[in-house]
């Protein structure tokens, strides 16, 4: 430890004046150094404790599994490869109730059914920046043009403006609202007062026609723009949320990305107290002087921010 290392080599060094030890400003600065030094201790024994949960290649190995499931390789077509078809991928194959098998695996697929090319469907449902027109129709089955329609969805976001500073706490923010969206059905719910549609919980996505008809999907999530479909995931009923892979890793990230940023404010907290060893060291040294004009500090040395306070506990 930095200043443990500059307190030994005040003591040992004839190069260092030490402060008088009879003078009531060294006495009362030499207390107050000491309550630094034991805070310094309890920060850096916290320091300790989060490092090994502060692993950024842990923290990176999670958020690509959460991207891009146990296929990390976008060139690899299994990366995009479904079940036989959108619907049986993407969920609501039986309606929107039951157990989903494939929803969730990972969030480049999820994002290929929320926003890749389908047969008869829109290709700016993400909006203008996201157009997958020229991408190829998505095959759910062989992977094929899922790589094209991925990198026009993760090209679009790059573009997008985001926040410089990415805190753990914003994008658990972000994870809260998605849940909250899950619960509460997502956009399948009929116009303001308009009865006589259902909300379906696990729903992420938009059922648009069907809305505009007042008629409940009779497809599930196939990416097609008729009254019958619907573009979204299907994560199933609630207790299945918790199989949502890409959501765990996710949230194990982000804890111990928080955990990271802890350390950070460890850290900062911990110069924080060095900077106030060195204004009371800098304090008694100028009252001594003060009172004492024949007495001057001939200490000098590149390592002063670190030597000249601890001068005054040993």
């Amino acid at each position: 430890m930095s200043w443990r290392k500059a307190a030994l080599e005040v003591n040992e060094n004839k190069n260092f004046e030490k402060l008088p030890s009879g003078s009531t400003a060294a006495r009362l600065a030499r207390h107050k150094l000491k309550r630094i030094g034991s805070q310094m201790e309890r920060v850096i024994e916290e320091i300790k404790k989060k490092s090994g949960a502060s692993r950024l290649e842990e923290i990176a190995k999670l958020f690509e599994r959460a991207i891009y499931g146990n296929t990390p390789n976008v060139k690899d077509l299994n990366l995009y490869k479904g079940a036989v078809n959108r619907t049986k991928t993407c969920g609501g194959e039986t309606g929107f109730s039951g157990k989903v098998a494939h929803a969730g695996k990972s969030l480049v697929l999820d994002f290929l059914c929320l926003c890749g090319k389908a047969e008869d469907g829109e290709p700016k449902v993400c909006g203008e920046l996201v157009n997958v027109n020229d991408a190829g129709n998505w095959n759910t089955t062989t992977g094929m043009n899922g790589e094209s329609n991925w990198n026009i969805i993760k090209g679009s976001c790059e573009n997008m403006e985001f926040p410089k500073s990415c805190l753990a706490a914003e994008v658990l923010r972000a994870v809260a609202d998605f849940e909250s969206v899950l619960s509460k059905g997502g956009k399948t719910t009929a116009p303001v007062g308009k009865p006589g549609f259902h909300v379906y919980p696990g729903v992420f996505g938009i059922c648009k026609y069907a809305r505009e008809r007042l008629s409940p999907p009779t497809v599930g999530c196939d990416g097609g723009k008729d009254y019958h479909s619907c573009i979204c995931v299907y994560y199933g009923v609630a207790s299945d949320w918790k199989n949502i892979q890409w959501l765990q890793h996710m949230k194990s990230a982000l804890g111990l990305l928080e955990a990271a940023e802890a350390t950070q404010l460890d850290i900062t907290h911990l110069r924080m107290l060095q900077s106030r060893a060195e204004e009371i060291y800098d304090e008694a040294k100028m009252t001594l002087e003060h009172e004492n004009p024949k007495w001057r500090s001939g200490s000098q040395s590149y390592y002063s921010c670190l030597f000249l306070p601890w001068a005054l506990v040993i």
